[in-house]
């Protein structure tokens, strides 16, 4: 029997407007077309499929790695939400991962972690500190820059977004054009800016590291 995530997978690349973020239905490049002819018939939703692939900038031709799933997978088909903590709670291990951070942070858990007990990058304080211990064992090292010494929302999410770009690429090429939709467009697009800038390909250990926190993300 094939796994219900798997399961979920295959949906997601042969029905790539399924569970995309919200915003991308106020982009211009989103064919509102599509609901309308779903249903019709097989014909019809092959149509859909090429169509919206070709609107959205997507491989239609499915890779080997989809038809024989490893143990991975499982991280592969998110919601936006799960997509968003995860790329927060992957970017604040690799903030986390600097000395220098660990150094800040006692004076900065003020402004990560307003009133309401949520912290700006959709972390709250156990999340955080759950990120800094991960660091503290499985080191990420950053890909570009950070912008501000500060740990910021956007900061840690374009650094998390890179970070599962790389890993996806690296391991389940041609996923990550779906995987983006499950992102803000706005911040897809300040990602695929910051990914001018980046290193070479990482080593296969820091890969490692990221799919742990990828997965201490989900779990959590």
């Amino acid at each position: 029997m094939i796994p219900l995530w798997h399961q979920a997978c295959l949906r997601g690349w042969f029905e790539p407007w399924q569970g995309v973020h919200p915003q991308w239905m106020e982009q211009p490049e989103w064919p509102n077309w599509t609901t309308t002819v779903l249903h019709r018939s097989p014909m019809a939703m092959r149509y859909a499929f090429m169509t919206w692939c070709d609107q959205m900038a997507l491989p239609t031709e499915p890779p080997e790695w989809l038809l024989t799933p490893d143990a991975f997978n499982e991280h592969l088909y998110v919601s936006p939400e799960q997509c968003m903590r995860s790329a927060a709670f992957i970017g604040a291990v690799c903030w986390f991962s600097q000395p220098e951070a660990i150094v800040a942070w006692p004076g900065q858990q003020s402004t990560l972690t307003p009133s309401d007990g949520e912290g700006r990058a959709g972390l709250d304080i156990a999340l955080l500190r759950t990120a800094a211990r991960l660091a503290r064992w499985h080191s990420v090292p950053v890909l570009f820059e950070w912008r501000s010494p500060v740990l910021t929302q956007e900061a840690i999410l374009i650094q998390g977004m890179a970070w599962m770009r790389r890993v996806v690429d690296g391991h389940w090429c041609g996923w990550w054009s779906r995987l983006r939709l499950r992102c803000a467009p706005a911040m897809v697009r300040e990602l695929e800016a910051q990914m001018l800038n980046c290193a070479g390909a990482p080593p296969n250990n820091d890969h490692k590291a990221v799919l742990m926190a990828w997965r201490q993300a989900l779990q959590t």
